[in-house]
């Protein structure tokens, strides 16, 4: 058996532009460009069938496949932000993303599949690659609200700087409902979190600069979605999707 691989560096392109309006207002405006991984896989059989130890039935079979399919489909998106510095060291941002998500392609695979087993090719008929419908994606539009407050600034003789954040996102889900054939199972998101800052400064000689340590938790909310097929004989079914999803995270930084 051998195996052959050729990956390729995509590259994509984002910009983005930031304005201090006055002291306690910001804008920006950001884009990201559209990406997708291409995925061309192929697999190539020989071989000979019939009874070990006799004469090939079928001396040098042979079945070759090749099968094309998209993977990690990101939309290109517009996003518009906003920070709002408010009195008593409360930071509110607000961001509102749009998401291109009707340029999405089928997350199906085509293939071509030829087979020769010689004499006994009239026995095997091989169905051709089926033409899939378009996904029928819709375009999104995701708001998020962010909130940080500054609950001790310069605290314990200016060693100490504690921040409360929190934050909701609400991204729609870009799937149409499944009546026919396709089965594809998404749902709304809304996504909770909540943080704490900590930086420490005038630490000693050892860590003269500031050192932050960052935490967060978060949960993403799918509510219940129910799918139902308009032909009572799908394979698939009616069929629901929800759930929850957790994370959380953390990091340290020091500047040097």
């Amino acid at each position: 058996m051998v195996a052959e691989g050729d990956l390729v560096a995509l590259r994509y392109p984002q910009a983005g532009v930031a304005w201090d309006v006055t002291r306690w207002l910001s804008l920006a405006l950001v884009y990201r460009h559209r990406f997708q991984l291409d995925v061309d896989q192929s697999f190539n059989i020989r071989a000979d069938i019939g009874t070990p130890g006799q004469p090939p039935a079928v001396p040098n079979a042979t079945l070759d496949e090749r099968a094309r399919s998209v993977d990690l489909f990101q939309p290109w998106q517009l996003v518009l932000g906003s920070a709002l510095r408010l009195p008593r060291r409360v930071l509110v941002t607000y961001d509102l993303t749009f998401a291109r998500f009707s340029e999405a392609p089928t997350p199906a695979a085509a293939y071509d599949l030829t087979l020769d087993i010689g004499k006994l090719n009239d026995l095997v008929k091989l169905p051709p690659s089926r033409p899939y419908p378009d996904a029928g994606f819709h375009d999104t539009l995701s708001p998020a609200l962010g909130v940080e407050l500054g609950l001790l600034r310069g605290a314990l003789a200016e060693h100490l700087d504690l921040d409360l954040r929190g934050g909701y996102r609400y991204e729609a889900s870009p799937v149409p409902e499944q009546l026919s054939e396709s089965s594809f199972g998404d749902a709304d998101k809304h996504i909770i979190s909540g943080g704490l800052g900590l930086e420490l400064r005038k630490l000693g000689r050892v860590l003269p600069r500031p050192l932050s340590i960052d935490g967060f938790a978060a949960v993403t909310v799918l509510p219940e979605r129910v799918f139902r097929k308009l032909d009572p004989r799908s394979a698939v079914g009616d069929f629901t999707v929800q759930g929850l999803v957790w994370q959380a995270g953390g990091q340290v930084r020091w500047r040097f």
